[in-house]
């Protein structure tokens, strides 16, 4: 059975099968750890990254926007959270399987794609979509992606 390891993982949470770190029995299911990174406010009820075997969830947004910001600025700041907070979970941009990215105004697409292009490495283009939304009060952009973590 599955308990909640209330064991501090890089400032994160560990729902454990077996009290194991994370990098340990990614085989089997009953073998695997989820692993949540840390949360981005208190008391926000969510976490920066999720983890479980071999596969990293996590969303990125423009952190340190500004209303002068532009679509291509807000991309920028959300992909540099995505760096960070793929590094945090122990993987990196090479790596991104899919990615789903929010945009306040589709008219905007062709900006935001510009600078996607700029920070995906060559052969490494993940699946993508890309999605109006009614974003959060001053932001452009958000991007919600699965990585693959490196093999042990």
């Amino acid at each position: 059975q599955a308990v909640l390891a209330q064991a501090a993982c890089g400032g994160g949470w560990r729902c454990s099968s077996r009290g194991r770190p994370p990098w340990q029995g990614r085989g089997s299911p009953g073998e695997m750890d989820i692993v949540r990174g840390p949360t981005p406010a208190p008391g926000s009820g969510r976490s920066g990254w999720v983890s479980f075997g071999n596969l990293v969830w996590t969303v990125a947004f423009p952190a340190g926007k500004t209303p002068e910001d532009s679509v291509a600025d807000q991309t920028r700041k959300a992909l540099a959270n995505l760096d960070d907070r793929l590094k945090q979970a122990g993987t990196d941009k090479t790596r991104v399987l899919e990615a789903t990215v929010f945009l306040k105004d589709m008219a905007t697409k062709e900006e935001m794609d510009a600078v996607w292009r700029e920070w995906v490495p060559d052969g490494c283009g993940p699946s993508r979509a890309t999605v109006g939304a009614d974003l959060a009060p001053g932001d452009l952009v958000e991007m919600k992606v699965t990585a693959a973590l490196p093999p042990k």
